[in-house]
């Protein structure tokens, strides 16, 4: 074979099973397969070349072993590497010579130890929780914590797995400052909070923030929080300013999982929860209300309309199908709903390739009653199906390509009534009138009233399946070779939403209530309403959206002794197609520049420079800037003697300006348009010819453009004992440009319809704050504990009021939004 280089991959997990890392690394490089009963191993000689075996087990402080360290021969002539095995065991052919042994680990010090000749190592490993909270996702790319500027804060994800709910935005509110949020119902299917950041400045348009999940925008309820890996949030304008006419409401950022180099790792959890309504009003029960309507009566001078007899029957439950007592809310409720999740994930990889696959099932029922005795199930039912793969390859040894695809499946069954209805009625209908079902089988209803319980459970069910497509491709290239720290990266995704709807209907017969018994002892009743036994099926119509974005980065890092220098250029563009007359498109330029002198003083220039297609021609792009400054006086030197107390103190200051293209109100409004329906002419001496006429509609405001909002942020934070973090932000908004129709115009002026016009302006500020605990306090045994706080008030300041208006209860200049 002479000199003729091979490549052999031998690995053992779990005794006899080969490492999928190691096997797709071989696949990928025409290798040889061998088995083998030795710990894993990977690497790369030279027939020829002369080896020694070096062998060892590698543990951390606590002599637990360590799964998956990579095992490296430092400046050799192509890689020669390993892995550790579930029992931190290793073994490496190393080249003859003085080599080092390179051993890394994610969360742990990089380790450098010389080997001259073979021998057995105990390697021991430190962790290094600086570099596991080094790095932050902000906008389009991440920065070291240290340089960041931005009111950004970012929370673990295992803090939002607290909560039984579907949806990851009913575990926001309480856990993150400057986050308000409100879930305004329980019900399976309906029960999504809506959130904001630092409340809300506007009162037209959209209010929510911006959500990116892997850099693109999408539903934050789309994903499952098994799946996510970093989540932080975009509070003020140096962060959210690259975002242009997408970040005026501030942004959410989230990445999911990506596989890291190590063996397999298999990870399943499951849990179930009981679920129960927080409280249900209480109501008088039949007898007692009986009671209170002769007290009435008597009261008022008129007869009585219950007898003592029948309140005595109807207390000791003589006869329930004569003298009911009925709990309605009992009636159509049960006392628990049941909901239940369970999460696989599979990660790893080697040095080549990567994988992360994250598996999840969610199952929640509603606490509505069901009959039984239908041979149709039709309760609440709610089932979402999760998964995500990402997949990082190493193409070559500068070029990385990552491909990821996720989505869900969601099919939810409910009854075919409307829960408020249901309830409503189970409030308004007597506990005496007659009961929920007759003993013969029949269902009383008093005509033109409801027999909740023959509402809730007798009319069949709706079926709604939603499925989501998430998929990206990216491809990022180092440029080292130019100069180092400069990369650039290109990243398409595509995104596809649908939904269908079908069910069954019923319509059930109903007697009305009944009067007697007859001498044989049956109920005396008579039809109310004549149903089909039948059920009929429906199916209702099929709708969806589509999300195409497109994204290209230029970004430069690198450090020149004591000046830190991290830069970003992209160009991006989308579009969405929800069935509209045109696509919702958006097409731009962001930036940053970000210097850090000796760890201590930072400064960052941000802006955005982008458009959309609601908007003139010649007025759809704008200019987003913002500027921010730190000063970590915990890194001046004369600090240091207090490092151990103090390891962190840090103050910053940012302003800048965001807009929001999503300004409600009508789309297009630049263009006039034409009412072609309007009051119309009659000719002929009889009226023998008619037709509509035209007229002017909505006048096109020529110089429409997208809201504005210029932010303003102070902010300090404090470490103290590498423990304790204090995070304190004062901040202020002014919106303006806020899309609305004029409401002084005179009729004088000939309009038809009042103007639209940007006119509107609120004033937004308040606090925010954090205070959080965390100590490791041995291996096994890590406390935390965190206190949020957050004020925001708002105010209007022009809302096109007359001016005798303002100043009086029925105003809103002046007030806060919606207040009353």
């Amino acid at each position: 074979m002479g000199n003729k280089r091979f490549t052999i991959c031998r690995s053992v997990f779990n005794r006899h099973t080969l490492s999928a890392a190691c096997l797709l690394a071989c696949l990928f490089s025409n290798g040889v397969i061998t088995p083998a009963m030795a710990a894993p191993s990977a690497f790369s000689v030279d027939q020829q070349s002369k080896t020694f075996k070096v062998t060892g087990q590698i543990t951390d402080k606590a002599k637990e072993p360590l799964i998956g360290v990579t095992v490296t021969v430092v400046g050799s002539n192509g890689p020669i590497r390993t892995i550790s095995d579930i029992d931190g065991m290793f073994s490496l052919d190393v080249p003859e010579g003085n080599k080092t042994l390179e051993f890394s680990y994610v969360g742990y010090k990089k380790l450098n130890v010389p080997v001259t000749g073979s021998k057995s190592l105990n390697v021991v490993m430190e962790e290094d929780t600086k570099d596991i909270d080094e790095v932050v996702v902000t906008g389009f790319s991440s920065q070291k914590k240290a340089s960041i500027v931005g009111a950004i804060q970012t929370i673990q994800p295992t803090e939002l797995k607290f909560g039984n709910t579907r949806t990851l935005s009913n575990n926001l509110a309480g856990k993150l400052s400057g986050v308000i949020g409100i879930q305004r119902s329980g019900e399976p299917g309906y029960d999504d909070s809506n959130f904001w950041i630092r409340g809300i400045s506007t009162f037209s348009g959209n209010r929510a923030p911006l959500v990116l999940v892997d850099g693109v925008e999408r539903d934050l309820n789309s994903v499952d929080v098994s799946e996510i890996e970093s989540f932080s949030i975009l509070k003020d304008a140096s962060a959210s300013a690259m975002y242009g006419v997408r970040g005026a409401n501030g942004v959410i950022v989230i990445t999911t999982k990506h596989g890291k180099i190590g063996a397999p790792a298999v990870r399943f959890h499951v849990e179930q929860s009981i679920n129960s309504p927080t409280k249900l009003p209480k109501f008088l029960d039949a007898p007692d209300y009986m009671s209170l309507l002769n007290n009435v009566a008597q009261h008022d001078g008129s007869p009585i309309p219950f007898t003592q007899l029948q309140i005595d029957r109807t207390r000791s439950g003589y006869d329930p199908d004569l003298y009911p007592n009925v709990n309605w809310i009992d009636a159509i409720t049960k006392d628990y709903a049941y909901s239940s999740r369970a999460n696989l994930e599979v990660s790893g990889g080697s040095d080549f390739l990567r994988y992360s696959i994250v598996a999840s099932y969610f199952r929640e029922t509603g606490i509505l009653a069901q009959d039984k005795s239908l041979i149709v199930d039709n309760a609440t039912n709610n089932q979402q199906f999760n998964l995500r793969t990402n997949i990082d390859m190493d193409v070559t040894k500068t070029t990385l390509l990552s491909v990821s695809i996720g989505g869900y499946l969601n099919r939810f069954k409910q009854q075919s009534c409307n829960t408020d209805d249901a309830f409503t009625e189970a409030f308004q209908t007597l506990p005496f009138v007659h009961p929920i079902r007759y003993s013969d089988g029949t269902i009383p209803k008093v005509s033109n009233r409801a027999n909740p319980w023959e509402t809730v459970t007798q009319h069949g069910y709706d079926f709604y399946t939603s499925s989501k497509i998430q998929t990206l491709f990216a491809v990022e290239q180092d440029l080292k070779v130019i100069t180092p720290g400069l990369k650039v990266k290109g990243l398409f995704s595509f995104d596809r939403w649908n939904k269908s709807q079908r069910g069954r209907k019923a319509n059930p017969g109903t007697v009305l209530p009944a009067t007697g018994r007859d001498a044989e002892g049956n109920l005396i009743h008579t039809q109310g309403t004549v149903g089909d036994e039948s059920m009929s099926s429906y199916k209702g119509s099929d709708y969806g959206n589509t999300r195409v974005y497109f994204e290209a980065d230029v970004l430069y890092k690198h450090r020149f002794g004591k000046h830190d220098v991290d830069a970003l250029f992209l160009y991006n563009q989308q579009a969405y197609d929800d069935g509209d007359i045109q696509d919702y498109r958006k097409q731009g330029i962001a930036g940053r520049l970000s210097y850090t002198y000796d760890n201590r003083y930072v400064a960052e220039f941000n802006f955005g420079y982008n458009g959309s297609e609601n908007f003139a021609k010649g007025k759809r792009f704008g200019f987003f800037p913002s500027l921010a400054i730190g000063w970590l006086m915990s890194e001046e030197p004369w600090m240091q003697k207090y490092h151990k107390t103090f390891n962190k103190i840090k103050f910053r200051a940012s302003v800048g300006k965001a807009g929001d293209d999503n300004i409600g109100g009508r789309r297009f409004a630049y263009l006039t348009t034409m009412n072609t329906n309007a009051e119309g002419y009659v000719w002929g001496t009889t009226g023998q010819s008619s037709y509509t006429g035209i007229t002017e509609g909505d006048i096109g405001v020529s110089n429409l453009t997208w809201e504005t909002v210029k932010k303003y942020n102070v902010g300090f934070e404090l470490g103290l004992w590498n423990m304790l973090d204090f995070n304190l932000d004062i901040f202020r908004e002014n919106r303006s440009n806020i899309f609305m129709k004029r409401t002084i115009i005179p009729t004088q002026s000939g309009f038809i319809n009042a103007p639209w016009a940007n006119f509107g302006k609120v004033t937004n500020g308040g606090v925010d704050m954090s205070l959080n605990f965390h100590k490791q306090w041995n291996k096994d045994w890590f406390t935390s504990a965190y206190v949020n706080f957050t004020y925001a008030k708002n105010r209007v300041d022009e809302y096109d009021e007359p001016e005798i208006k303002k100043g009086t209860y029925r105003a809103q200049t002046g007030r806060s939004l919606n207040e009353l």
